[in-house]
């Protein structure tokens, strides 16, 4: 794959020729924005028929407790306690919020774990649905609001008393719907198990979800470890910038974009954006001034 700065100029260099002599009229900045969205169109229409999308055009994102769709100080101040990384996520549960002394009924708290989904069958663990939270985090925007189709692989890994013996594989979670969340504890088959599902707000803030995660151990009835469960994110998704992902910090990195698809996106900027440009005047005198547009005085006849 080639990175981003390579894919611009190479774009420019085809554009005008290999002629870098002239102050040309379309930025590298410009022909960067071109790509993000091009590259956006073709994924999306591959999506819409049915095609798979090659797996070099999924990013795995950086989540950390940054990203928190909760961001009261007495919750991050729990985190701070209870955790030894920003990459480990307590699920927000009746008990959790409870112990970092927030209300689950409190006009701040959007979302929470829907109880009635759940059917627990390890009696022999006490657990109880109130044990149970969700994850919620900011990311951002994907190719589609479509959560099947922007997401790749979403993955859970435990983090058992801040011991890093227990990272080791973690759970694949189900990518839904939205629809399919709300609607899911009508769903025999994974009313009970985590999902995760994209929500995009009004404010054009996109969040994603992830329920059924234990938030607490038990080890009697009516008592639970004072010790929460944390988890690490492992999530790969098609993102509509790639330079939006947090672990993005040069345009030297290579950009999510597999060889064979190149030519297609050179095409389709050189035909519908440059192509204005390449028709409009140049100016090939280097001193940082657009001499097109200066009007040259007429000769007294």
């Amino acid at each position: 794959m080639a990175t981003l700065n390579e894919l611009a100029y190479n774009i420019k260099n085809i554009a005008y020729g290999g002629n870098t002599n002239s102050e040309q009229n379309i930025s590298t900045q410009q022909i960067k924005f071109w790509i993000h969205y091009y590259r956006a169109q073709i994924l999306g229409e591959m999506i819409a028929d049915g095609r798979g999308v090659p797996i070099d055009c999924y990013q795995r994102l950086s989540l950390t407790q940054a990203d928190d769709q909760e961001t009261r100080t007495v919750w991050k101040d729990y985190h701070d306690t209870h955790t030894v990384s920003s990459s480990f996520i307590i699920p927000f549960s009746a008990r959790t919020a409870n112990a970092a002394g927030l209300s689950k009924f409190d006009s701040a708290v959007s979302e929470v774990q829907d109880t009635d989904a759940l059917e627990l069958t390890h009696s022999y663990f006490f657990e109880e649905p109130l044990d149970y939270g969700i994850i919620r985090l900011r990311i951002p925007h994907l190719v589609t609001n479509n959560s099947k189709h922007g997401l790749g692989t979403v993955r859970v890994v435990t983090i058992n008393d801040n011991d890093y013996s227990g990272r080791r594989g973690g759970t694949d979670v189900s990518v839904i719907t939205r629809d399919e969340y709300y609607h899911k504890k009508h769903n025999r088959f994974t009313h009970s198990t985590p999902t995760a599902h994209i929500f995009t707000s009004e404010a054009d803030k996109v969040t994603l979800t992830i329920d059924n995660l234990k938030s607490v151990d038990r080890s009697t009835v009516g008592g639970y470890n004072t010790v929460p469960k944390s988890y690490i994110m492992v999530v790969f998704a098609l993102l509509k910038n790639p330079t939006e992902n947090n672990i993005w910090t040069s345009d030297d990195l290579e950009y999510p974009l597999p060889q064979e698809m190149i030519s297609e996106l050179n095409r389709r900027i050189l035909s519908a954006e440059m192509q204005a440009s390449l028709t409009s005047l140049n100016d090939s005198i280097t001193d940082n001034a657009d001499t097109t547009k200066i009007i040259q005085p007429q000769t007294q006849g």
